[in-house]
This record gives structure tokens, sequence and C-alpha cells, in this order.
């Protein structure tokens, strides 16, 4: 990787994580990696030191010095040691503290060593960026991991449109300069996803058309559901039917914008209980994906509202205000809350 980027095409910081990223020496560390044996499905402990998770793939060096690799979906679970920097960092993130979050996350790569750890701090602080509403930050950061292994499980950090929303100012133009200069797919997936609603619609269609085709399942994926924001409003019930189908077949890591895409067309259809069902998964399962989770928490408590679910709706709502205080969401829910309120002391 270049050390040495001209300092216009990438924030500082960008540069900062660059350089980190181009290191590759190993520490001791105790790491375990709980696998399931495709013979009999009982679970194996290995216990070592996580050497990569790159192309989907764990590489450990066990105890005693002999060096597996194991397919991700055989892990069961793992462990690895963080530095006391990356922690206090995933701490801070978790009470919504983003920017003391961010400057741990920096502090975290200039100590750590083990790369694909390196990569898991870049997807952290993109997705720090992401809830401070910083989106071109966010894609130049998450642009590192994603470059570096395309095939990462860290796709869910990545900041992609999916609402009927269009890059402004200066990240129009960065996003109109990574789909015209840089070729690499993570970066014209996610600048593809910025332009769709423009004016440039018709010029970005064939680029996710030929994303879709993609050897990389995460980018294949991710490129197909992208496909689907415009055949929301005209999407019928088959469709529905297809695309939940066809999510259940892809990557759990790509699957929350396609529910979120599901879950409008639902609506539209008047499936609230499948609508609300849907957009739940979102806040539940993903609840780390920006801006998707508040917005489909949002969703899916009107939907309740629809059903007379009145206290599963109130609960998404105190999940929106608690969870994501800087969201625009939360204006919303507080109102709704305050509502819901008035109309109980009312009776």
């Amino acid at each position: 990787m270049n050390d040495h980027l001209p300092s216009t095409s990438l924030p500082a910081m960008v540069l900062f994580c660059c350089m980190y990223l181009a290191t590759w020496t190993m520490p001791a560390m105790a790491d375990q990696l709980q696998v399931r044996d495709p013979n009999t499905g009982r679970t194996i402990d290995w216990e070592g030191e996580i050497l990569d998770d790159r192309a989907a793939t764990f590489a450990i060096k066990l105890s005693g010095g002999l060096e597996k690799s194991v397919p991700r979906e055989r892990v069961v679970s793992w462990s690895a040691e963080w530095t006391a920097s990356f922690s206090d960092g995933l701490r801070a993130a978790d009470r919504h503290d983003y920017d003391t979050a961010i400057s741990l996350f920096r502090e975290a790569l200039g100590q750590e060593q083990r790369r694909w750890v390196q990569r898991r701090i870049v997807a952290e602080m993109a997705a720090a960026y992401a809830h401070n509403g910083q989106i071109q930050t966010a894609a130049e950061t998450i642009l590192l991991a994603l470059n570096d292994d395309p095939q990462t499980e860290l796709w869910d950090r990545a900041p992609l449109a999916w609402r009927a929303e269009t890059a402004d100012g200066s990240w129009q133009t960065r996003a109109s300069q990574l789909l015209a200069r840089d070729q690499t797919p993570a970066a014209r997936l996610i600048a593809a996803s910025w332009l769709l609603a423009g004016r440039d619609r018709a010029s970005i269609l064939p680029v996710l058309r030929e994303l879709s085709q993609s050897k990389e399942v995460m980018i294949a994926s991710l490129a197909q559901t992208q496909l689907w924001r415009v055949e929301v409003v005209t999407a019928d019930a088959n469709t529905a039917r297809r695309w939940s189908e066809e999510l259940t077949r892809m990557p759990p890591e790509v699957r929350p914008g396609g529910y979120f895409l599901l879950g409008q067309v639902q609506a539209r259809l008047q499936d609230h209980r499948g609508a609300s069902l849907t957009w739940s998964r979102i806040p539940m399962l993903y609840a780390h994906v920006v801006p998707l989770a508040p917005a489909s928490a949002i969703a899916a408590a009107e939907q309740l509202t629809q059903l007379r679910q009145d206290n599963d709706a109130r609960m998404l709502y105190e999940l929106v205000v608690r969870d994501y205080p800087k969201s625009p969401e939360a204006a919303e829910a507080q109102q709704q809350l305050n509502a819901i309120t008035k109309q109980r002391t009312a009776r």
C-alpha cells in the first residue's frame, strides 16, 4: 500500500490509517477460536495466535506452533486481546461519545501491529464517523479496510446510501471522482450508492449491474440490493417474496440494506406485520448500522401502531432515543413518546 498518497486525496487521518495498515509484525497473543467440525458437528476449541481473517478464512498459529486455516462459516465464536485504547474506544462508542471513540481508535492504530486487527479498528472508526454524520470521511476510512480485504465481514460498517438521499457538497464531488478514477470495486460501489438517486442515475445503473456480477460475494450482493432501490415504488408481493428469499442466501453482513428496502415494499403493500418484522431486524441484529438502524426502528414502530401494538411501538421509540441520541430520528421518537404519555394521562 502506498504510504505517500497526495494530501488532497484523503483526509490526514486516513493517511495516518494507511501508514499503519502497511505494517505486518505479530506479537504473541492468547487468542481463541471455537470451530465446528464439518463431519461430526461438534465444536473444537483452538488456542494460539490469530494470524489473519482475510478472504473469509481465519488463520491461526496454535499454541504448539502448527498453523491452521478454517473458513469463517465454521467458526462458532472467536476472541482476541485488544489494546486498552481499542477497548476504551469501543466503550466510548457504546455510550455514543463518538469524538472520544475516534480519538482512541486513532491511538489504537498507532499501537496495533496485527494487520487484521488494524482493519477492525479502521472499520469501527468509520462507523463512528458515520454516527457523527461525516459520511465522506467514513467512506474514505472504511475503504482502507475493504480494499485490503474485499471479502471482509466488515462490510456492514460501510456507509452506503439506502434511502432517497444523494451526496451533497464535497462528498458529491468526491464520490464522482471515486467512480471515475478509482477502479476498486469497493470504492465504486460506495460512490455509486450515493450517486444513484441523483441526476446521473442512467450512468450509475450500469456500474451497479456490473458490480452485481462480481466474483466477490459481498460486492455482488450489495450491488444487487442497491439495484432494488429503483424497484421499491413498483415492486409487488411476488417481488417482495423473491427479495426475502434472496436475502436469506446472502451473507448476514450485507443484509441490512436489503431488509430496509423489503420493509418499504411490504409497508406500501399494507403488509404491516411483515414490514414491522422486517424493519425490526435491523435495530435488533444490526444496531451498529447507521443510519438504517434508527430509521428502521421508527418505521417498524409506525407499522406496529397500525396493528395497535402500542407497547411494542413505544419500546422501539425508547430504543431510538436511548441508543441513537444524535440521530435525526431521535427527536421524532421523543415526540412520539411524549404523545403516548399525553394520551395515557388523558385516559
